[in-house]
């Protein structure tokens, strides 16, 4: 998986992620506030624990992927995993094609608040394809996922409610619910 070698995008991306990383911590610090404040829709997908302990885990998580992803940008094939594991954690949020530009639009803010004049308008231009263009990847991968989900057997898509018909404890700390 990669991004076609004449992508304006990739280039840009490739040229400017040196200057980016090392400001990558303080992007996602400013992104996550921002994107609560902004879309407070969003807290619902964010185990508050992960984003304010020391270290906040998913603030550094979100900060070694775009670093992993402008780095890798010509080859992508050594974020696969990443994006499977990403993908499976967000069908389980039940995260939506819609809620990317949401996404998109507060990171993009918070690259321009913290790299200030860097952000060219061509420069901008090449992260916000870069990361629709992560997006799409996440998405498509996200919708096989919930496809897989739907068509097996008993399967859904979506939210379900069920009715437990019968607690059975299997030890002290363990029940079987059916």
């Amino acid at each position: 998986m990669a991004a076609p070698s004449g992508c304006p995008f990739a280039q840009i991306v490739k040229a400017t992620a040196p200057v980016v990383a090392p400001h990558v911590r303080d992007i996602v610090d400013d992104f996550y506030p921002r994107m609560m404040k902004n879309n407070p829709e969003t807290k619902a997908f964010f185990n508050p624990a992960n984003q304010f302990q020391d270290p906040p885990k998913q603030r550094m998580a979100l900060a070694n992927a775009v670093v992993a992803y402008a780095s890798n940008i010509d080859d992508l094939t050594p974020l696969l995993g990443a994006v499977e594991i990403i993908s499976h954690k967000h069908c389980a949020l039940r995260v939506a094609p819609e809620h990317y530009p949401i996404v998109h639009d507060n990171l993009m803010a918070s690259i321009a608040e913290k790299l200030g004049a860097a952000v060219t308008p061509e420069v901008g231009k090449g992260w916000s394809e870069a990361v629709l263009a992560l997006a799409d990847i996440l998405i498509q991968t996200e919708k096989k996922l919930y496809d897989q989900a739907a068509d097996r057997s008993g399967g859904w898509r979506g939210a379900k409610d069920f009715k437990v018909s019968a607690v059975r404890m299997i030890t002290e700390d363990c029940a079987e619910v059916t």
